[in-house]
């Protein structure tokens, strides 16, 4: 695969036109020269954004979005597949700066590496959500208390109170429903109940008839225990709804019959004698004679043959046809005009005492105004041939209207007394549910502001224990995530060994530099004494990295695989920031690594980039060693890269020393080249003199 990798295309950044760069040649090692702000970093971050994972992409494209990281288009001659995406490894300052970390605990240098970076930012991330998280927990823990504080109006206890003291009040729900169950003590008032009352609709009725309800059918229920159906029947009522017929039968005139003076004379006794306490009559004489007396009622005298057939002929001429019909309308009338004298239904106690008075006063006074209408119409049956012009006076016609209304009323309101009272009696149960039903809702209509505060504190409370639940499950959760991360921050492999016996390589010494396994992280030792991090120089803290790097390249692989997997290993500035005391050794692990990674796999490749000219010498040297004779290193200058020679070392030595003699300001210069400096005019000496003089520098 990565045999094939020969060139990359880049635009952005310092590359603002798409520009095709040739990384390797037919070398497996490739040395790139290039000055400071040449392109370097920028071909290394490219490179790792070739290989970049789906979160690393989206991570990157949040970033650019952000302003934070600079947007690059890169494609490469050879594609690289997913399968080889995990064999590329870029070691550059932003790997130092994600995987090297020392921090001071106090009293010595701890050394964080490669995961254990990130874990432990993890770490220090979770620590501040937690505070954050214990914070609110704490709020909501004083409004739960709140909410269990009975004195406190945000808290159902605080209207349960209400409620519970309410509905136990003398003669309210608890009273009622006392009776209503035949108990001796008043019902409790339970949870049960008040959400029962919550539920309900508030009635429309007022308390005070929902009260007159509930009290009725309470009655009702308790009168009615042990006791019969009432028989009862109003009968029909015939009077009539007005006086108007009645007015006009009596205001009718009757043609008088011409009378001789025997019969005015025996006319003017009857009329008086009608008028005496006897009440005799002519409809009675007639009576008398139809049914065969022997005998006058009134003087006892015997009736003879002749006296029936001349009464007979006399009460004839007397009463007409027209007369006989009258008075029997007349008699109807006053009839159907008599006092009522029906009896009212007997109810158990007091119940329906109110209707059984209305319904006495109405018949009492109803029968007033039939009395008098009774008597009236009695005058005209007297005299049936004295029209009554004016029988009734418009007061006497309102207050029949009136108390016929009434009673009416009276009645039908008895009527339905009696059904419902016989209807209980055959279906208690029904009635006790009723009764039960309205005093349920008498009690939701007189406490609905309490019901409804009480509901809100309720859904308050639910809500603020729900809070209180999700924030401690988030709270436990940030815990056993920080617990899992040190866990996982304590169990961290970093090849110990294999570290350090990189260090000792640098270095050697198994003394200079070493780490050892402390508690979630590692100590950095000097000379085997315990030092902090100010004492430990950015030479040092970088070869640490790279010692590290390699190590995290051959995690998790056997000593005999280490070498064999196909590698891509970009290096950007292995030495030129190191201390200039530890440059041998430096030279010396990469001669070590790149020789083992070509030799374990022909196909692996390896790009090593350097400002630094002496370091570049150096590299190309390791690759000669390397079996390979070419003196050839590759130069990135304008943008372009151009293959170089060894054989112009001297020119660039020359050039090195005059830039650096030339330059105006010593501030720009790096720590680098104030310090090879030196070596560098050393080694222009002696290619001077040997290559002039076919001596020494020393002879000289």
């Amino acid at each position: 695969m990565f045999e094939n990798f020969k060139k990359i295309k880049i635009k952005g950044g310092y590359f603002d036109k798409e520009t095709e760069l040739q990384l390797f040649y037919k070398y497996p090692l490739s040395v790139l020269y290039g000055r400071n702000g040449s392109g370097k970093s920028t071909i290394a971050r490219c490179l790792k954004q070739l290989c970049e994972s789906e979160e690393e992409r989206i991570k990157r494209e949040e970033n650019v979005i952000q302003g934070t990281e600079t947007n690059y288009i890169v494609s490469s001659d050879v594609p690289i597949t997913d399968e080889y995406k995990s064999n590329v490894f870029v070691f550059d300052e932003d790997f130092l700066q994600n995987n090297v970390k020392i921090k001071d605990d106090g009293l010595n240098a701890i050394v964080m590496l490669g995961e254990q970076i990130e874990l432990d930012e993890q770490i220090n991330a979770n620590n501040e959500k937690l505070s954050k998280k214990v914070e609110e927990v704490s709020q909501q823990e004083e409004l739960i208390k709140k909410c269990e504080n009975k004195w406190d109006n945000i808290s159902p206890l605080f209207y349960w109170e209400q409620l519970r003291n309410g509905l136990r009040e003398e003669g309210g729900w608890a009273d009622i429903d006392r009776d209503l169950k035949g108990n001796s003590v008043k019902s409790r008032v339970t949870e049960e109940l008040v959400d029962k009352l919550m539920k309900l609709d508030e009635p429309t009725e007022s308390y005070s008839e929902l009260r007159e309800r509930v009290m009725a059918d309470k009655n009702l229920y308790l009168q009615s225990e042990d006791s019969q159906p009432i028989v009862w029947d109003a009968g029909e009522l015939n009077l009539p709804n007005n006086l108007d017929d009645l007015i006009e039968l009596l205001k009718k005139p009757l043609d008088s019959p011409e009378l001789t003076k025997r019969e005015r004379r025996l006319m003017e006794l009857l009329n008086k004698i009608s008028q005496e306490p006897q009440h005799f009559e002519v409809n009675h004489t007639q009576h008398i004679l139809e049914e065969g007396w022997n005998f006058c009622p009134l003087c006892l005298r015997e009736i003879t043959t002749e006296d029936r057939t001349s009464i007979s002929e006399v009460l004839s001429h007397l009463l007409m046809e027209e007369a006989k019909e009258f008075i029997s309308r007349i008699n109807s009338e006053q009839e159907l005009f008599s006092a009522i004298e029906m009896d009212l239904p007997n109810f158990p106690g007091d119940l329906n005492a109110k209707e059984l008075h209305n319904a006495t006063t109405a018949k009492g006074n109803l029968n007033k105004v039939l009395t008098i209408i009774w008597n009236i119409i009695e005058q005209r049956r007297r005299e049936i041939y004295k029209p009554l012009e004016r029988p009734f006076t418009n007061e006497i016609i309102n207050d029949y209207i009136k108390a016929l209304s009434t009673w009416k009323t009276s009645i039908e309101q008895i009527e339905k007394c009696v059904e419902i009272f016989n209807d209980t009696v055959n279906k208690r149960k029904k009635l006790l549910d009723k009764a039960r039903l309205e005093n349920d809702l008498m009690a939701r209509k007189q406490f609905s502001s309490a019901l409804n505060e009480y509901k809100k504190a309720l859904t308050n409370q639910e809500q603020i224990l729900k809070k209180f639940q999700k924030l401690k499950e988030e709270k436990d959760k940030i815990e056993a995530d920080i617990k899992e991360l040190k866990i996982k921050k304590e169990r961290t492999d970093i090849a110990l060994k294999y570290i350090n016996k990189e260090l000792q390589y640098v270095f050697y010494s198994n003394r200079k530099i070493q780490l050892v396994a402390g508690e979630d992280c590692y100590k950095l030792l000097v000379k085997g004494k315990r030092v902090k991090p100010k004492k430990i120089s950015v030479g040092e803290r970088n070869i640490l990295g790279l010692c590290y790097f390699f190590a995290m390249l051959f995690s998790g692989k056997k000593d005999e695989d280490k070498y064999t997997s196909e590698y891509l290993i970009v290096i950007d500035d292995p030495i030129s920031s190191f201390d200039y005391g530890n440059r041998l050794g430096v030279m010396s692990l990469l001669r070590y690594q790149f020789g083992n990674i070509t030799k374990g796999n022909a196909n692996s490749r390896l790009l090593v980039m350097s400002h630094d000219l002496q370091s570049v010498f150096d590299l190309v040297k390791i690759r000669r060693e390397l079996n390979d004779k070419c003196k050839k290193f590759l130069e990135l200058k304008n943008k372009c890269i151009e293959e170089q020679t060894e054989r112009n070392e001297y020119k660039k030595l020359i050039t090195h020393i005059f830039e650096y003699a030339n330059n105006a300001c010593p501030k720009d210069l790096d720590e680098m080249q104030e310090m090879s400096i030196g070596n560098i005019m050393r080694r222009m000496l002696e290619a001077f003199s040997s290559f002039c003089y076919n001596t020494s520098f020393e002879n000289m």
